[in-house]
């Protein structure tokens, strides 16, 4: 500090006020730019989470489609209800789906490898494909791989990179049942219940 102060002195007051001022400005400069690096890499990252990229409304598709090995889930929106299979849709079950995803929780990265994703069932081979569309256009897709250690929890990723997550929230659970679970319920009319006649006289029970 002394070394700053006698060298500063051997300037002019003008000229010192001129340095003063110039690492200033330096100093000011370099905390924007480094504000300005982390803010970028926060962006980064929140544009690569798949609860970002699939935070959808109901109104902005009118289509999407759960496909594995072992599911098969195709909704399409026809005359302003929701259809499964070309079959009239619960529509409560489907507005949940929606619901799912606005609450789902991000909760780590866990993978950002071929073979990590593959433990985890994220892979292109054996995850649940999950796609949103628009008039025929794809709008959003997520890979749904397996159940976590937890309730409600699974994996989750973009299939546009390798980062998977750890996701919590009914998405899964809700998407890879049979699509009669989708399917709307009809109520069975068993018509008027008629008492049947008891045989014979009453008992004499007392004594």
């Amino acid at each position: 500090m002394k070394k700053i102060t006698s060298f500063l002195k051997s300037f002019s007051p003008l000229t010192t006020f001129l340095i003063i001022i110039a690492i200033g400005i330096t100093f000011i400069y370099g905390a924007i730019k480094y504000q300005k690096i982390i803010s970028q890499k926060i962006i980064s990252v929140k544009q690569e989470s798949p609860f970002n990229y699939v935070k959808l409304e109901e109104a902005k598709v009118d289509e999407f489609y759960a496909k594995s090995k072992d599911v098969d889930n195709h909704l399409k929106l026809k005359d302003d209800q929701w259809q499964i299979n070309d079959k009239l849709a619960n529509q409560d079950a489907v507005k949940q789906i929606f619901s799912d995803l606005e609450k789902l929780d991000i909760a780590e990265l866990v993978s950002q490898t071929d073979d990590g994703n593959k433990s985890v069932g994220t892979d292109d081979e054996t995850a649940v494909s999950l796609t949103f569309s628009k008039e025929g256009k794809e709008v959003a897709k997520v890979l749904i791989g397996k159940s976590g250690a937890s309730i409600d929890s699974f994996f989750i990723r973009n299939p546009k990179n390798k980062n998977t997550y750890l996701a919590y929230g009914a998405l899964r659970r809700r998407i890879i049942v049979g699509a009669t679970e989708f399917e709307k319920k009809e109520a069975v009319d068993t018509g008027p219940t008629t008492p049947i006649p008891l045989e014979g006289p009453p008992t004499d029970i007392s004594l």
